[in-house]
């Protein structure tokens, strides 16, 4: 019987079918290796770095952190709760389609908190 290897990186093992959370692949950020995520996506979307040392790659590019979240209207979900999350969004810019998946089922006050915190305008 093999004995389950617990890490307080990557916490408890992930069972099937749940979401993990994302802690950033800090195995291959040690070796000097961008997450997966960053070498991964076609279109370099996601960028990644450090906050404190102002600069952020998405493997292609490097920019400076505090440009591109002030230039890009950066936001983070749920930041009122004082949690301080790590990961910031950049709304998308020349949408090839209409933004409204997603939003079946819901009023149109919860509808417009979404668009107002994704800063979508009509």
């Amino acid at each position: 019987m093999k004995a389950s290897v617990y890490s307080p990186e990557t916490g408890s093992p992930p069972r099937i079918g749940t979401v993990s959370k994302c802690d950033f692949c800090p195995d291959m950020v040690r070796k000097g290796e961008l997450p997966s995520c960053v070498t991964s996506c076609p279109n370099g979307v996601y960028y990644y770095g450090d906050r404190n040392e102002d600069a952020v790659t998405n493997g292609t590019e490097t920019v400076r952190f505090s440009e591109l979240l002030e230039s890009r209207a950066a936001y983070r979900f749920m930041e009122e709760l004082g949690t301080e999350p790590s990961v910031y969004y950049l709304p998308a810019v020349d949408r090839a389609f209409e933004y409204q998946v997603g939003f079946e089922g819901l009023s149109d006050e919860e509808i417009a908190l979404y668009k107002k915190e994704a800063r979508i305008t009509e």
